[in-house]
């Protein structure tokens, strides 16, 4: 029997044959083998494909509190006394609010009373919670004398519980002593209403949601209900979840990290991408923004104003969304990939990073590490982070984008340094100007000495010109010899910015024929340590002091497995690198353009950074760069990191926790990098002190980079044959994760099987490796054949396991720019949402359908195969 399907036996018979063997439960589905009559509550379905003389049954309704068992007496819910007892006290609550009473709460909340009418809310007494035995923050000092009640329901729609609040509008819940629990809150009407469905936090939310005429369901906390919302929601195809704007002084941010949380949760669940959002202007919830605009003279008894004010709401909510991508890998080491933080990022960085990935159709990662690696090499030599006396961090980030090619590496690197390069430019004209300027004066210098003339006519002796000298910011020499030059006149250090990084991991002891020590070196000036000259007849000997030198590249992940080698792991090299491996995507062609106002402000930044003044000493010479030391707050926050790094090293591998241990000093150099940005702009007005916020930054910024250090260790620690099934997997993936034996002689990745026998060996492979299933389908083009079918959508990755692009979703979910356009997208995405509905409704006839025509049941006893 397949797991999920419970047999009938002699305390359960079949309600509809009364039968004690073969007839099987699964969910509220019947499969009986022996009847075509529905039993009493229940419906016909389909006649049973292993038993003409048998059939599938389903309950007569759903999502309601009075529906009947659909698996009659014979087989009562295991909880039933319980859910019988809630749904008689919440009758006697209906009866106990009056009419003024909800009037009363519908003004106190800014909503309408229709809304708390479909809620269905109620009133309990104070002798009435006792018996609930309710609790909340503040009820045992001062115990209320009653509360308003919101009935939490399950997936089914039968009561579970009761949410809360009193009229000093404090919130409480019953005791799970007397069999309740938290549940969601689903308003009447819910499953005929059309739209897409808001995923609010709490009864109130929804009550504000559906004044606005909005389609929404209420989980009890910010990170709970997410099994009730699997079941509820897993036929709607538009989900938002949305969050509430509660960031604590601490830093803690619940309504973000819980609303992330459900999203990852469902999406796990439904194998799809789920997008969530915070509500937008800096409300904190839906209700706030409702108030906000009914200060603003909406009028909550016109609903067509009402209507209009939630399809605006839709827009923006829909236009600041997140999607979280199913946080599930392929069988295997390799883990699942996960967006980049964009949210984190100061404002002009944030905008930047998104413009630029719509505008190439690329990755927001590749362009936010180029982008966050420009920003430290402007800043270079002027600031350090001081952690505690004797431990400091220089602004010094080596980044590595590994994607193959024609991923965007390349745009996504000449946005991010275009300012810089154009700063290049024109200090190479000056520096030009300058040269032949040096040149002449030099001529006439020596023209002077020659013939002997000691005075000119004012008495003075001529000097010799000083040799103009070039400071460069950006290279993309990157040997040492070549790169000593550059930073002898580049007091504040350089960036290295590099199309191919190949190249400059082939370049290590160039010199030496592989017995020098230049990686070594390299290694040392993740520090921004001293570089000492190494050749006698240089041109320019002197030492560096401080050899700040930022790097960033990009590499195809072939040459990054050949690359990143054991050597390159053991001594290190790999976990000085912020990786970052974005999935393989479907690109296509873009009409946004980046706005010059968000380019010009990216580049106000950088060339602000650029001009922090360095430490100089009496004679000219640079200073070791100022320090920028910690609040207490930022302190704390450390600390509590660099004891989770702790941990984490403790109890991983050699390989994982030499890169979480570079991450701990990496935390603080993102942070810097966020502080120092942040003040440019006018965000921060304390220059030395580092705010407990832009640690946070660097934090999160340092865990997602850790994530993707474990993807490329997982990655290159594959053996031929596993990276080779993946590769298959992938492939699988990307053409919807159905092919056959022929698909794969004709199209798969190279090299092809060249019979039918070895195609369905591969295909049989992937299946033992866990990857899908195979099993004969028929098809209109012909007899039946052998098919593969894969487990995990939307994981899809050259170099690792990912979810399904971001760029993509936006395009297909986004309502365009605010205003009436937007407003009239919104309208129509709703009904196109509707009538996917329907077509999915008149294909499947219901759920039950959908549910039941999956599975081919067996004769023995309802199993499927």
């Amino acid at each position: 029997m397949t797991a999920g399907w419970k047999s009938v036996g002699k305390c359960l018979p079949c309600p509809a044959c009364d039968g004690i063997d073969r007839c099987s439960w699964k969910g509220h589905l019947l499969h009986c083998f022996r009847a075509k009559s529905p039993p009493a509550g229940m419906r016909f379905v389909r006649d049973s494909r292993s038993d003409p003389r048998g059939a599938i049954f389903a309950p007569l309704e759903r999502h309601d509190g009075s529906r009947p068992n659909g698996r009659g007496s014979a087989q009562p819910s295991l909880d039933a006394p319980n859910r019988l007892h809630l749904r008689n006290e919440h009758d006697r609550f209906r009866e106990q609010l009056a009419t003024e009473g909800r009037g009363s709460l519908a003004r106190r909340l800014g909503v309408t009373p229709a809304c708390l009418t479909a809620l269905q809310v109620g009133w309990a007494t104070a002798s009435d919670l006792r018996k609930l035995r309710a609790g909340g923050a503040g009820w045992s000092t001062r115990p209320p004398d009653g509360a308003f009640t919101f009935p939490e329901r399950d997936a089914e729609g039968c009561i579970v519980g009761f949410s809360l609040r009193t009229i000093d509008d404090r919130k409480g819940s019953p005791s799970s002593d007397i069999g309740a629990r938290r549940g969601l809150i689903v308003p009447d009407g819910f499953e005929t209403a059309s739209g897409p469905v808001l995923v609010v936090e709490g009864a109130t939310d929804v009550a504000a949601a559906l004044t606005l005429e909005l389609r929404a369901v209420g989980r009890p906390s910010n990170a709970s209900g997410v099994g009730d919302l699997t079941e509820l929601l897993c036929r709607v195809s538009d989900v938002l979840i949305l969050g509430e704007n509660d960031c604590k002084r601490t830093g803690a941010f619940p309504g973000r990290d819980g609303m992330q949380a459900v999203a990852r949760q469902l999406a796990r669940a439904w194998h799809r991408s789920v997008p969530c959002a915070l509500p937008p202007q800096c409300v904190k919830d839906v209700r706030a923004w409702l108030q906000g605009r009914v200060a603003g003279g909406l009028d909550l008894q016109d609903s067509v104003a009402c209507g209009r004010a939630g399809l605006e709401l839709l827009v923006e909510l829909t236009d600041c969304s997140e999607s979280v991508p199913p946080d599930l890998a392929l069988p295997g080491s390799v883990a699942a990939w996960r967006p980049f933080p964009t949210e984190l990022l100061p404002e002009p960085l944030l905008r930047f990073v998104s413009a630029t990935g719509r505008s190439i159709d690329c990755d927001e990662s590749m362009v936010a590490i180029a982008v966050l690696v420009a920003c430290a090499g402007q800043i270079g030599n002027a600031r350090r982070v001081l952690i505690k006396r004797g431990y400091t961090q220089p602004s010094v980030l080596w980044g590595a984008i590994v994607g193959g090619s024609g991923s965007a590496k390349s745009p996504a690197l000449d946005a991010a340094f275009a300012p810089i390069r154009e700063d290049e430019l024109r200090c190479g004209e000056e520096h030009d100007q300058a040269r032949r300027r040096y040149e002449r004066e030099q001529v006439a210098y020596l023209e002077t000495r020659k013939s002997g003339v000691k005075l000119v006519a004012n008495g003075e002796v001529p000097a010799r010109p000083d040799e103009p000298r070039r400071e460069r910011r950006l290279v993309d020499d990157l040997t040492l010899e070549g790169l000593r030059g550059a930073l002898v006149d580049s007091p504040r250090g350089v960036t290295c910015c590099r199309d191919e990084l190949a190249g400059w991991l082939d370049s290590h002891d160039s010199y030496r024929d592989g017995k020098g020590g230049d990686l070594s070196r390299w290694l040392s000036m993740f520090d921004a340590g001293p570089l000492i000259a190494l050749r006698a007849d240089a041109s320019r000997c002197a030492d560096v002091p401080h050899a700040a030198v930022s790097l960033i590249g990009g590499i195809q992940p072939g040459p990054a497995r050949r690359r990143f080698t054991r050597e390159n792991i053991e001594n290190g090299l790999l976990a000085r690198m912020l990786v970052v491996a974005p999935p393989r995507r479907l690109q296509r062609w873009s009409d946004f353009e980046v706005s010059g106002e968000v380019s010009g402000a990216y580049a106000r930044v950088l060339r602000s950074l650029g001009s922090l003044p360095l430490r100089r000493g009496s004679a000219g010479d640079s200073l070791p760069p100022r320090e920028v030391r910690l609040s207490p707050g930022a302190v704390s926050l450390f600390r509590d990191f660099a004891n989770e790094v702790g941990d984490r090293v403790f109890r991983a591998d050699d390989d994982e926790g030499a890169n979480w241990s570079k991450l701990r000093n990496y935390a603080a150099r993102l942070a810097l990098v966020d502080h120092s940005v942040r003040f440019v702009v006018g965000e921060t007005a304390d220059e030395w002190t580092l705010a407990s916020r832009s640690m946070t930054v660097g934090i999160e910024l340092a865990r997602w980079f850790g994530h993707e250090a474990e993807r490329m260790l997982s990655t290159l620690a594959e053996s031929r044959e596993e990276r080779a099934l993946r590769r298959d997997a992938e492939w699988v993936e990307r053409r919807n994760g159905v092919v056959t034996a022929g698909d794969l002689i004709a199209k798969g990745p190279r090299p092809r099987p060249g019979t039918a026998r070895e195609a369905e060996a591969r295909l049989r492979r992937m299946a033992d490796a866990g990857f899908g299933e195979v099993r004969f389908e028929h098809s209109a083009r012909g007899p039946a054949a052998l098919t593969f079918r894969i487990h995990v959508h939307g994981s899809g990755s050259e170099f690792g396991p990912g979810g399904p692009k971001k760029a993509e979703l936006a395009s297909t979910s986004s309502p365009g720019h605010a205003g009436l356009d937007g407003l009239e997208h919104a309208a129509t995405r709703a009904d196109n949402c509707l009538n996917r509905d329907a077509e999915e409704s008149c294909s499947a006839a219901n759920g039950h359908i959908v549910e039941a025509e999956r599975l081919e049941c067996d004769g023995s006893g309802g199993g499927c195969r």
